[in-house]
């Protein structure tokens, strides 16, 4: 009598070998599009899905670009400074000689140099009050504006900036030249408190 093996795996579908084995059954036609042959990959062929296709294209996201500050920047700074200071300059000065004109007082005025470096100061000194009431009270002089800056500060902080201004500005002008070799282009005064001017679409 002729004994038969037959393998454990008969009517299961499936054979977890290759084919041509001598116990392997017997390989089922194939039909296309559903598998490559017999096996463990006789499951059939992976289908991967597509993405839906929008009108919008893929948003790439890149990384936020550093803004390097140059001479431009500090350009501004000094135009805005300027034209504040000729502005509050000139009307001091036409207040001041309005006063003297009417005391009869030019000749003295003119001719006493100590008159004279005195009145100097005074016009810088409430220049500079001009400009520090402006940054307090508004964040901006109107040179400031027309250039687009502005000062991201707390009124404290922008009144201690102006006092630190103050101080730099008297040591023969270091504390404002320091911008030059600062890399963000900060002046000794805008160091110490940690703020300075900045685009004003950016507040």
């Amino acid at each position: 009598m002729e004994i038969k093996f037959v393998p454990l795996t008969d009517g299961l579908g499936f054979h977890p070998f290759s084919d041509g084995l001598p116990y392997a059954p017997v390989s089922k036609p194939r039909i296309p599009g559903t598998s490559h042959g017999t096996g463990a990959v006789a499951a059939g062929k992976p289908v991967f899905l597509k993405p839906p296709v929008t009108g919008e294209p893929p948003t790439i996201l890149r990384p936020a670009k550093t803004e390097l500050l140059g001479i431009g920047y500090l350009a501004r700074r000094v135009v805005a400074f300027c034209f504040d200071s000729a502005i509050n300059i000139t009307l001091c000065f036409a207040a001041l000689a309005a006063v003297i004109i009417q005391q009869n007082a030019v000749e003295t005025t003119l001719m006493n140099p100590s008159m004279l470096a005195m009145l100097c100061l005074l016009l810088l000194l409430t220049n500079w009050c001009i400009i520090t009431a402006q940054e307090v009270a508004f964040g901006a002089t109107p040179g400031k504006r027309l250039l687009g800056l502005a000062v991201d500060g707390t009124p404290v902080e922008t009144l201690k900036r102006s006092l630190f201004f103050a101080i730099g500005t008297v040591f023969c002008g270091t504390g404002l030249a320091w911008a030059l070799f600062n890399p963000k282009r900060q002046c000794w005064h805008d160091a110490v408190t940690g703020i300075q001017p900045v685009d004003a679409a950016s507040l």
